[in-house]
């Protein structure tokens, strides 16, 4: 009895440090920038935020930017986020985003400049667009 209740303890004990494991793991793209569910910008100094809600481009960026932070705005103040051209590439990638404004930013030369698949209730105000394929946004949003 006793063998069976410590082999049950040690099986819960293992799958829930799995699950935390695998609840800590986070994509990483090199060479992306990241705003992190955390608040926090990982990739570049170039945007800065004092508040966890506001993302402002201080200078312009030749990166991905990878959102996985929900109820944010990104200013781009007018600055741009340049791709390398590649024909699969995304300038800010929103998949699965929710609440999410992008306004004032310039962005070319990506494969697709923003992609909101499975996003709701995002923003796109006030941006200019060129892309290199004719994808352009991918605006698959449910609301």
């Amino acid at each position: 009895m006793k063998a069976m209740l410590l082999l049950a303890l040690t099986l819960i004990i293992v799958s829930r440090s799995t699950f935390t494991a695998m609840n800590l793991l986070e994509v990483q793209i090199d060479g992306a920038v990241y705003i992190r569910s955390n608040g926090l910008v990982e990739g570049t100094d170039r945007i800065i935020s004092n508040d966890y809600v506001t993302y402002t481009f201080v200078e312009d960026i030749d990166k991905s930017v990878i959102v996985e932070r929900d109820n944010i705005i990104i200013e781009g103040a007018d600055h741009s986020l340049v791709g390398s051209g590649a024909y699969d590439s995304v300038g800010v990638d929103l998949r699965g985003r929710s609440n999410v404004t992008i306004k004032d930013l310039s962005i070319t030369t990506f494969g697709e400049c923003i992609n909101l698949n499975a996003s709701f209730r995002c923003l796109i105000s006030g941006n200019r667009m060129r892309m290199r394929t004719p994808m352009g946004c991918g605006k698959h949003c449910g609301e």
